[in-house]
């Protein structure tokens, strides 16, 4: 089912709700970007898409507001990629990142959670989160 813009600038305010914090224009057209586009985008690409659909933020907004979003619990940092990126952090995740370009995919808890498990037995240690590097297929295509 396809959320419609509504949809998405109340599951937002919810959350934004939920977690005692107020809902700025800011926050919510930021929220808004990461929910639309589903799946990780740099502080600039965010930027960049809320100006192109008519907003007016600067990039340091943008930034300040992703760092707030991240203290919040509603949006994850991932670091150790070509560019910093930003996810929505509503449901739990793990990710792959392209050696090659850059992508970043979600992999579902359920698909690692094994994994993780026989890992944390052996080492005695609580992951919180994975991240699996790898070639995407467009980059494996490349290689070949």
């Amino acid at each position: 089912m396809t959320r419609t813009a509504t949809d998405l600038r109340d599951l937002c305010r919810e959350q934004l709700r939920v977690r005692g914090a107020r809902c700025t224009k800011a926050r919510l057209s930021v929220l808004q970007v990461l929910a639309e586009n589903g799946g990780h985008l740099g502080a600039l690409q965010i930027h960049r898409r809320i100006s192109d659909g008519g907003g007016h933020l600067d990039v340091s907004t943008v930034y300040r507001t992703l760092e707030r979003l991240a203290e919040l619990g509603l949006v994850h940092h991932l670091a150790g990629t070509a560019q910093a990126t930003y996810g929505l952090a509503v449901h739990p995740h793990h990710h792959a990142v392209c050696t090659g370009c850059g992508v970043v995919a979600q992999i579902p808890v359920p698909a690692v959670a094994e994994v993780l498990q026989a890992a944390a037995s052996a080492m005695a240690f609580r992951p919180e989160s994975l991240v699996l590097s790898g070639l995407c297929p467009d980059c494996q295509k490349q290689t070949q």
